[in-house]
């Protein structure tokens, strides 16, 4: 068992490929509940479209925190950005989407897009917004770093909602009037194949290993699965109106609600098969999983509350009183985690110290890294006894001369180097997606080394970790 580290950590990090949630993580790399990333109960955000006014429900504790929140006329849709710091609200009838900030509460900035707004969604990475404008058949873009919107991209008749490939390379709109999804390349704006659906599709989710899209069809009681590598499509019967899907973090269900059965159907993906019927409230609407999966929440519009759905039992556990015909619930995703490779470990003896080599390699989360705004930990041994090095946010520096961000200092009475290198490779909103990372750890003591060696990195919530033999 480790007490403590003497010694040298070095790690190297590549990040490639793209990889799915938190339960994608293989079985093999054994990873400590205590070395995931802590992520305190989200905030369930519930667009009120006759109210308009946005309610939020800690989903701590299933309470509505008081007063609602102004938004746009006829508010309909809700996305949390990845770090949970903003919301954006599609307002349909004043063409404008409200941001909130999610600390304060409070609207940060009105931005009009297209007419009719309808679906909402935040490009994997934070940086960008996309609308869905129902009435003018295209999609705005809004850089939320200044609230500019691009030039609308247009798609096929009647654009309902978005959904995002996990690399955030790719968006996908369901255009509920001529039955297609219109694939939106979103590094160039370009619009590529269209696939056909069923009749009236609505909401659209991708699996977090982005292989399938699962398209609700109002019009025809179907959800149809999308094969995302050749187009591919079959066809699940569901319910009436099924209006919305969401896919757990494990990727292992579906959710999808029906708003004239007041019914949420749940689908096993690997079967494709509907597994369980759980009664809701008066016309379900939108659905969304908590980011630790354990919980979903359904807004249903006619009933005017939202149901709370225990995914483990399949039961509703809460029924939460908000506004007026809510229509959609938005939750901060869920985190993310690196598929890891190969972890190795070495040591050598240097007087009375020793030095801890480790490397290895990990697939890229969808958001990217972001090593200057965000914490760093490199964490070796067991949960109970590891080392735990974490670097604050913004310490790394930019070094001009290599094209690394560089991190010297004391850590907990340790001393650290890092440094991380980004790849050439391409980026999601303006960042790289590959990196090297490198680390030397010294100060710290080693004791009763025993195999295997969990290995976990940590960059803001995403995380990786594989157990390592012991050399």
């Amino acid at each position: 068992m480790y007490q403590d580290y003497i010694g040298l950590i070095s790690g190297v990090v590549m990040l490639i490929g793209t990889f799915g949630r938190v339960a994608l993580l293989h079985a093999s790399m054994m990873i400590a509940a205590s070395t995931v990333p802590a992520v305190a109960a989200p905030f369930a955000y519930v667009t009120n479209s006759s109210d308009a006014n946005v309610s939020v429900i800690d989903t701590a504790t299933n309470a509505v925190i008081l007063p609602n929140i102004g938004v746009g006329s006829y508010p309909y849709f809700v996305a949390v950005t990845p770090d949970g710091k903003r919301a954006y609200v599609s307002n349909s009838a004043a063409g404008n989407v409200s941001a909130i900030d999610t600390t304060t509460k409070a609207i940060t900035a009105t931005i009009f897009v297209g007419t009719t707004p309808f679906g909402v969604a935040v490009r994997p990475g934070g940086r960008y917004v996309y609308v869905a404008n129902n009435a003018d058949d295209t999609v705005s873009v809004i850089d939320t770093t200044t609230n500019a919107v691009a030039p609308p991209i247009t798609v096929g008749d009647a654009p309902y909602f978005i959904a995002f490939a996990p690399s955030g390379s790719t968006a996908y709109v369901t255009n509920s009037s001529d039955n297609t999804v219109s694939i939106l390349d979103a590094t160039t704006g370009a619009v590529g194949d269209t696939v056909t659906v069923g009749a009236t599709p609505h909401g659209a989710a991708v699996t977090p290993d982005g292989s399938f899209l699962y398209v609700a069809n109002y019009g025809d009681g179907t959800v149809t699965v999308v094969n995302t590598s050749n187009g591919s499509t079959s066809s699940i019967p569901v319910g009436v109106n099924p209006e919305s899907v969401a896919i757990s973090p494990d990727g292992k269900t579906i959710y999808v609600s029906n708003a004239h059965d007041n019914t949420v159907k749940v689908i096993n993906a690997a079967t494709n098969l509907v597994t369980d019927t759980i009664p809701v409230g008066s016309y379900p609407r939108g659905v969304a999983f908590t980011p630790d999966g354990t919980r979903v929440y359904v807004a249903n519009q006619t009933s005017g509350n939202v149901s709370v759905i225990d995914t483990v039992t399949k039961t509703v556990i809460s029924t939460v009183g908000v506004g007026t015909d809510p229509y959609s619930v938005g939750l901060q995703p869920a985190p993310l985690v690196f598929q890891v490779f190969e972890p190795t470990l070495g040591f050598n003896k240097i007087t009375n110290l020793y030095k801890l080599a480790a490397t290895f390699t990990l697939g890229a989360t969808s958001e990217g890294i972001y090593p200057l705004t965000e914490p760093v930990t490199l964490i070796v041994g067991p949960s109970a006894s590891p080392s735990r090095i974490t670097i604050p946010p913004r310490s790394f520096k930019t070094n001009n001369l290599t094209g690394t961000l560089d991190f010297t200092g004391f850590i907990g009475g340790a001393s650290v180097t890092a440094s991380f290198k980004p790849s050439a490779t391409p980026l999601v909103d303006g960042h790289p997606t590959q990196w090297s990372f490198t680390a030397t750890v010294t100060r710290v003591s080693v004791r009763n080394f025993t195999s295997p060696v969990p290995v976990t990195l940590i960059v803001g919530n995403d995380y990786g970790s594989k157990a390592a033999p012991a050399p």
